[in-house]
């Protein structure tokens, strides 16, 4: 059976009309639907409780399956979706625990493809490789996101992936490493909830520039 993981970016006001994400599972499903139409097929939300307005208890996970059902049900596909079945991951904070948590879910060897934002394709297929060891992981990055997080300076982009992924390294392989990087997932978390009536974009930008 193939597998397939979808990471979550962040959760919206209302998913069904969100652009981003519009566009983002939009590419998902087509990929998808070229990979296994009329087959079995396991699609893993993944993606925890990060809405930042109150009262902060929609998940990533729980709202990408509302809007890849609704394609699903679409007259010309709905047939050749019938066997697939969904999981929803709803504990994850950050790219690691994506991967981390997707794992439990997958039992035998099977062929794996993650789909991700398309600037942080390369250091997800790193970590992936790490925790799908065996699994030879393909991962897609789509190139969905038309908000200014999309246009930073490319230079200022490169620092932040390389340090993120030695991070993300460092978490899989360091137990208590892990657990002071979920934590400081949490505070990230914290610190959007506050902003939360500001320009979410430019709050990104901000946690990164001033945590580097």
């Amino acid at each position: 059976m193939k597998s397939f993981v979808v990471f979550g970016y962040g959760v919206p006001k209302d998913i069904l009309k969100d652009e981003n994400y519009g566009r983002y599972l939009s590419a998902v499903f087509n990929r998808i639907y070229d990979l296994a139409a009329g087959e079995h097929a396991l699609v893993i939300f993944t993606g925890g409780p990060t809405e930042c307005r109150p009262p902060f208890k929609r998940t990533e996970a729980g709202e990408m399956a509302k809007l890849f059902k609704k394609l699903v049900g679409r007259a010309p596909v709905k047939a050749a979706a019938k066997k697939w079945k969904y999981v929803l991951e709803k504990k994850a904070l950050s790219s690691v625990e994506n991967s981390l948590y997707s794992r439990q879910y997958l039992k035998k060897i099977c062929p794996v493809v993650f789909f991700c934002e398309h600037t942080r394709a390369k250091r997800d297929m790193i970590v992936a490789k790490k925790v799908f060891k065996g699994f030879k992981p393909a991962v897609v990055g789509i190139d969905f996101d038309m908000s200014s997080n999309r246009y930073i300076d490319k230079k200022f982009l490169r620092r932040k992936e390389n340090k993120a992924l030695k991070v993300d390294l460092a978490a899989l392989k360091d137990k208590k490493f892990l657990k002071e990087y979920i934590d400081w997932n949490k505070r990230k978390l914290k610190f959007l909830r506050k902003n939360y009536k500001k320009d979410h974009a430019k709050m990104v930008e901000k946690w990164w520039r001033q945590n580097l």
